[in-house]
C-alpha cells in the first residue's frame, strides 16, 4: 500500500492491534483513549488531544460547562474518524450528591460500510478496552 492509499481514519494502537479499521473497535479505542490521555501530552499536536481529566478541569467544577466542554470535545474527536457524528451528553447528579453523574449519548456513521453504531450498542456488545479500563476506574478489577 502506497503512502497516498493509507486512510487517514484509521486508529493507531500501541497494541497487537496495530492500525485499526473495524469501526466498533475504532470507536472502543477512541473512548478509552479520551479517558486516559492528558491534554499536554504532546507538543507535536499541543491543544489538539482529546482528554476528559481537561474537560474536568477545564470546566472547573461548573457542571454546565463541562457538559459542554464534553459534546464539543467529543464532537471534534470521533469527527476526525467517523461521518455524522451526534453527541449528547446529560448531567443526571443527584442534588445531594458529591459524585457526578453524567450521560453520554453517542452515534455516528462508519464512512466504509455507511452504518450508523451507537456507543451504548457498542459498549453492550463488545468487552473491549473501554469496557476494561471503566472497570478498573470503577472498581479496581
Amino acid at each position: 500500500m502506497s503512502i497516498n492509499t493509507i486512510d487517514p481514519r484509521r486508529v493507531p494502537t500501541l497494541s497487537e492491534d496495530a492500525w485499526v479499521t473495524d469501526a466498533k473497535q475504532k470507536s472502543d479505542y477512541l473512548m478509552a483513549h479520551f479517558f486516559l490521555s492528558d491534554y499536554s501530552q504532546t507538543q507535536l499536536y499541543l491543544g489538539e488531544v482529546a482528554s476528559m481529566a481537561w474537560v474536568i478541569q477545564a470546566a472547573q467544577g461548573d457542571m454546565g460547562r463541562t457538559v459542554t466542554l464534553l459534546r464539543q470535545t467529543l464532537q471534534t474527536y470521533f469527527g476526525r474518524y467517523f461521518d455524522d457524528i451526534v453527541v449528547d451528553v446529560v448531567d443526571q447528579t443527584p442534588v445531594d450528591s458529591s459524585a457526578a453523574e453524567l450521560v453520554l449519548y453517542l452515534a455516528f456513521k462508519d464512512v466504509q460500510t455507511g452504518t450508523t453504531f451507537t456507543m451504548n450498542e457498542i459498549l453492550r456488545e463488545r468487552n473491549g478496552v473501554f469496557s476494561r479500563i471503566a472497570s478498573i476506574n470503577n472498581t479496581g478489577t
